[in-house]
Order: structure tokens, then C-alpha cells, then sequence
């Protein structure tokens, strides 16, 4: 007899109904994750710290979100059948690189945006070169950066000649002379020829092709001379901006990008361009008064600093610097004999190269901690072409990935960065008068009145000055929002110099996550190519400022931040290939980790180990020989500890000379 169970003493509690949320915001919809509908913004994005967007009301009937999930899928199944209709029909090489691409966790969408730039199969190494420039960008992506940091008016700069001006005067391209626009481009040059400069280490396509890559890759974001009068020069016009000592300098800096184009043949260039650039800068050249020597020599000095020895390339520096003292570019009482109006072309390639000097040496004391005797800026405004003022007409520049732009706003954007320096080289005076002591209201109002500087005089307006920008903020405010035992903006070390917390700390939260955005937008498109040459610096204070937070286990822990640390360490994985400081600076991101016990995801593990490998395997003993502060601290008494040689010596199977 089947027995029954005896009726319960307690009423059955009435079943609470799951509330269903019926409009989702924009990003959780993205991501696949639970979204709480909370307006303006959802607990998901506050905990991001990003903007909350929702495309219906929350009052929407059911049908809305069925109908939206429905073009969602099918928007996503066209995708889908777009990337595997690509992957039929590229080379089986291409399709492995697309495939590792996908699996590193790129959706479909960027999976398509990276098959594209893939070349044609059977394409050229100067076609690959060639990939980005006529790409169009969506308003969508162009705006998604903070700061209006892109265009919502890139396609009107796109339109104007597609910025193609500066390749066509170094390719075989044939080209309607009419249809460029005026004053902005010589015809193409269809019969560069290597051994016009006694180049003899490699062909004519490939010196075609590296000079090619250099400018549109490394000189937007150095400007070491003026590229119109090097141009110039190259094909015999008469310039000052043109030598056979920095024809092989360009050679040998343009060839470390070059890598990602052609492996075997940079390794080559590269090590005989600079072994001749220096051998000719050995040779009883000019070198009191010659603006391409004081260009190469200041090439010769990067090259050494890329690769870990910036105290061998000292020397080069003090040499740019002593042409540039005996020239009189600095020297206000000889402004008008220097850039004399009645030469114009003269005054702008004296003009580019003079403040294109003064802005690396000012990045190059801020990064060493140290002064570099460059005290005064040229007595003359940053060359221009014309007056562009309107910011809406700026576009992400010079990702050559969404096109190139005119040099009308190559110069603006020249204007900017030069008028950003003026402001960033107060920061290390201004931190060493005060180091010494504890924090003080007068230190950190004179630190406020710096900031409005920066944000009056210097907007980051582009890409590039963005970059800038956000790293002299972080690099202003790091001894009141920052200590060596915790890297991420917080209040204490202003709580206990009982000094007011705003608004210092919450600028420097800001351009922290800013600098989050900007480091997230890089490796997303350059985790594998060709990358600017600065960009790989400002990620390593983003991932320094994100190590506390990465852990699950962390009280601060940030998915936003986790996701932020890869970000950055994946662009100083990648660049470190071609330039080796980068490595030796990104273990001390392990140091620090170690010191904090904090546990690395396993992606980053797997980074630091082939770090080491690499560095056990290097055989140059000059590597390491560098004053590079690369552990972000500015008391005085931790500079030294700070600096990368230093670092060096305490990393384990470093087989290093100290």
C-alpha cells in the first residue's frame, strides 16, 4: 500500500518569479552577459567603468527584443559565411594566420577586419606595404575611443587623395601627376636605385620597400627630420635633409619594423645599414653644421636605445646636440639668420628637425630621470602648412590601417605633439624640486596648474598625442595616486599628506582608463603587424597600473583591468621581437608581480617564459647597458633601483656584463 506522506504544518511558500529583463544595454547584449537593466547605466558597465548604451526603451514589448535578436543572428551567420567564403579563397599559409588570429579570442567581425589585410594572394612585399592605405573605417569604430580621440569626419580627410602623396614618391607606381593635389606630392619615381647611395646589402625593390615602410610606419611618430626635404634629396633635388650616412640610418631603423614584411631580408639590412651608417659617421663628414648628420646621429642613438644599450648610443645624442648648439637652432638671438624667410624650404626642414630633436629629448629625460641639457625650444612656431583648426577634420592618424591623411594634418598633428613637449618636459623639474620632501599642498597645486596646462594647450585630439597625453597625466600625478608597492591610482599616499583627494585622483583614475582604451584598441589591430615604434612604451605603464587587479583572488580585482593587462603585455610581446628592450623592461613586470604575490593568468606565464628563452639565448653582451627607468617611481631615492640596468642585474640567467 503505497503511503502518504503527511500534509506539512507550514503553508508552501509562494515561488518567487524570476524577473526577466527585456531590454539588455548594447555592451552586455555584445558580450553574451547578464545585463541588470539599470538606467543610465547597468551594475556591468559601472564595474567596467565604460559607457551604457540601450537601443530600445525599457518599456519595449517582448517582439522589439525578438525582432533585434533576430537581425543580431542574422547579421552574425552573414558574418560568419563572409569569413569562411575568405578562408576558401586565400593561400593555405593565409588561412593558418587567420585561423590563430580567431583562436587568440578575436570575434568574427575583427577576424574579417584582419583577413582583409591580408594581400592578394601572390602579392608583392610592396603591395603588403601598401594594404591599409585605402581602407574606409566606420563611424561606429572611429568614435568608440574616449576623448573623441577619432573623427566622426575620418571618411572627409579619407576622400582627400586617400593620403597616398608620401608612398607614390618612393614606388613604381604609375600615376596621373594631375590628380594629386597641389603642392602636397613630387610625380612617382619610377627608377629609385640602391646603389645611388651605395647600398649594396640589398635590391632596389627592397630599398624601395624599407624607406617605404619607415615612413609610413616610424616617422609619424618620431619626425626626426622633414620628410618632404629628405624626399627631395633622395632623388638628387637639392636638400639639407639628405646625406649617405642617414640613407643608411633610415635604412636601418626603417628595417626593424620592416621584419613583419620580410624576416630574413631585415635581419640582413639591419645589421649591415647599421654597421655602415656607423662607419660612415666615423668618416670625416660634417658634423658641426649638417642637419642630415645631426638626423643620423640621432638615429644611430635610438638604435642603440631599442636594443637595451642606450649608454653605448650616449655619445650620438651629445653629438645631435652639439650640431644643433653650433647651427644656432635654439638660439633666439639668431632666429633670423637661422630660418631666414627668404628660404622657406630651408626654414621648414630647419623648423621639423629642430622640434622634432626637442621632443624626443624631452621623452627621452622623462624616461631616464635625467637632464639631457636641451633647455630651450626653437624660437620659432611648428611648421604648418595650413591652418587647420577644425578638430572634427582629424582622424585617427597615422594608422595606416584606416588610411593616411594630408600632410595638412600631418602637420597639425606635428603642431601638437611639439606643443604637448613644451608642457611634459616641466614634469621631471618639477618632481625633482619636490622629491626630497614629503607631498605638500604647494607640490600638488603647482602639479594642478601643470594639468591645466595639458588640457588647455595640448588636447589629445588624435591617436598619437593621445597616447602622449594620457602618459604625462598618469607620469604628473604618480607620487600622490601612486606607490612602488601599488601601481594603480589610489587615495592613500594624498589621505596621508592629509591633502585634498580631488580632483587629483579622479584625473588620474580617468586617463588610467583611457590609457586602458587606447592600449585595448592597439592590440586589437597590431597584436601581429607593424607597429609604431612609441606605442609599445605607454603599455607598460598600463600594465603596471593593472597588476593589482588581475587576480580573482585580489580585493581590487577588475575584469576590465585583467582583460587591460593582457591587452598590454600582448603589444610588448609582440614588439619585443624586434626591439629588444622591450623584454628586458617587461620582466620587471614579472618582478613586480612576484613581489606581490600575485598569481599571472596562464597567457602571461607562457610570455615571461619566452622572454627568458630569448634572453638565455641572446649572445649580446650589450644588451641590459641602459639607464631606462622602467619600473614607474619618482622619489629621488628609487630612481637608480629603478633603472633598467639595475633590473637587469637582479633577474635570474641573465648572462649580462654590469
Amino acid at each position: 500500500m503505497a503511503s502518504m506522506a503527511a500534509p506539512s504544518d507550514h503553508p508552501a511558500q509562494p515561488t518567487t518569479k524570476r524577473h526577466q529583463i527585456v531590454v539588455a544595454c548594447n555592451k552586455c547584449r555584445t558580450r553574451k552577459v547578464k545585463c541588470d537593466g539599470q538606467r543610465p547605466t547597468c551594475a556591468k558597465c559601472a564595474d567596467r567603468g565604460i559607457e551604457c548604451v540601450y537601443a530600445a526603451e525599457p518599456d519595449a514589448p517582448p517582439i522589439i527584443a525578438l525582432k533585434r535578436k533576430h537581425d543580431a543572428l542574422q547579421r552574425e551567420n552573414t558574418q560568419v559565411n563572409q569569413l569562411l567564403s575568405h578562408l576558401k579563397s586565400v593561400t593555405h599559409t593565409d588561412a593558418l594566420k587567420i585561423l590563430d588570429f580567431f583562436r587568440d579570442g578575436q570575434d568574427v567581425s575583427s577576424t574579417i577586419e584582419f583577413a582583409q589585410t591580408l594581400p592578394a594572394p601572390g602579392a608583392p612585399a610592396e603591395q603588403l606595404l601598401s594594404t591599409f592605405r585605402d581602407q574606409n573605417v566606420s563611424e561606429g569604430s572611429l568614435t568608440s575611443v574616449p576623448y573623441g580621440g577619432f573623427s566622426s569626419h575620418a571618411s572627409v580627410a579619407l576622400d582627400l587623395n586617400g593620403g597616398r602623396d608620401r608612398y607614390d614618391r618612393i614606388t613604381t607606381h604609375p600615376r596621373d601627376p594631375f590628380s594629386l593635389n597641389s603642392g602636397t606630392t613630387l610625380p612617382s619615381m619610377p627608377a629609385l636605385l640602391a646603389q645611388d647611395w651605395n647600398v649594396t646589402y640589398v635590391d632596389d625593390v627592397g630599398f624601395r620597400n624599407i624607406i617605404s615602410s619607415f615612413f609610413v610606419w616610424d616617422h609619424p611618430s618620431i619626425h626626426m627630420f622633414d620628410e618632404d626635404d629628405f624626399l627631395d634629396g633622395l632623388i638628387r633635388l637639392p636638400s639639407d635633409t639628405c646625406s649617405e650616412v642617414l640613407v643608411h640610418a633610415v635604412l636601418a631603423y626603417g628595417s626593424v619594423n620592416y621584419a613583419h614584411v620580410d624576416r630574413e631580408t631585415a635581419a640582413a639590412v639591419l645589421k649591415a645599414a647599421w654597421s655602415e651608417a656607423e662607419r660612415l659617421w666615423d668618416s670625416p663628414i660634417d658634423k658641426e653644421h649638417d642637419l642630415s648628420s645631426g638626423a643620423a646621429a640621432m638615429m644611430i642613438w635610438a638604435m642603440h636605445t631599442f636594443n637595451g644599450a642606450d649608454k653605448l648610443g650616449m655619445p650620438y645624442l651629445l653629438a645631435m646636440r652639439h650640431i644643433t648648439t653650433n647651427m644656432g637652432l635654439y638660439d633666439k638671438g639668431r632666429c633670423a639668420e637661422v630660418y631666414d624667410p627668404a628660404q622657406p624650404r630651408r626654414t621648414q626642414a630647419r623648423g621639423v628637425f629642430a622640434w622634432g630633436m626637442h621632443d624626443w629629448a624631452v621623452f627621452a629625460e622623462v624616461a631616464f630621470r635625467a637632464d639631457l641639457g636641451f633647455k630651450n625650444e626653437p624660437p620659432i612656431q611648428p611648421p604648418r602648412v595650413v591652418n587647420i583648426s577644425d578638430h572634427e577634420q582629424w582622424m585617427p592618424w597615422p594608422w595606416p590601417k584606416q588610411g593616411r591623411t594630408v600632410p595638412a594634418l600631418r602637420y597639425e598633428v606635428f603642431a601638437a605633439q611639439a606643443g604637448l613637449a613644451t608642457i611634459f618636459k616641466k614634469i621631471v623639474p618639477l618632481q625633482r624640486k619636490y622629491s626630497s620632501g614629503p607631498l605638500t599642498l604647494e607640490y600638488l597645486t603647482a602639479s594642478l596648474d601643470l594639468y591645466q596646462q595639458f588640457k588647455e594647450e595640448a588636447p589629445p585630439y588624435v591617436f598619437q598625442v593621445m597616447c602622449t597625453y594620457h602618459f604625462a597625466i598618469g607620469e604628473l600625478f604618480r607620487p600622490f595616486t601612486m606607490t612602488s608597492s601599488h601601481p594603480t591610482p589610489h587615495a592613500a599616499p594624498l589621505i596621508r599628506a592629509k591633502l585634498p583627494v580631488e580632483p587629483c585622483l579622479s584625473v588620474t583614475v580617468d586617463s588610467a582608463l583611457q590609457a586602458r582604451a587606447l592600449q585595448n584598441r592597439i592590440a586589437k589591430l597590431y597584436s601581429r603587424d607593424q607597429f609604431m615604434n612609441f606605442f609599445p612604451f605607454y603599455a607598460l605603464p598600463v600594465a603596471f597600473e593593472t597588476l593589482p587587479s588581475i587576480s580573482s583572488l585580489s580585493p581590487t580585482f577588475s575584469y576590465h583591468a585583467a582583460s587591460a593587462f593582457l591587452d598590454a603585455l600582448r603589444v610588448l610581446f609582440h614588439a619585443s621581437k624586434q626591439l629588444p628592450v622591450i623584454q628586458y623592461a617587461a620582466m620587471g613586470i614579472e618582478q613586480a608581480a612576484s613581489g606581490m604575490n600575485i598569481i599571472l593568468p596562464d597567457e602571461a606565464k607562457a610570455m615571461f617564459q619566452a622572454f627568458k628563452r630569448r634572453v638565455a639565448e641572446d649572445d649580446d653582451r650589450n644588451r641590459g647597458k641602459s639607464n631606462w627607468v622602467v619600473v614607474f617611481n619618482t622619489a629621488s631615492t628609487n630612481v637608480q633601483a629603478s633603472r633598467l640596468d639595475n633590473l637587469v642585474r637582479e633577474l635570474n640567467n641573465l648572462r649580462l656584463a654590469t
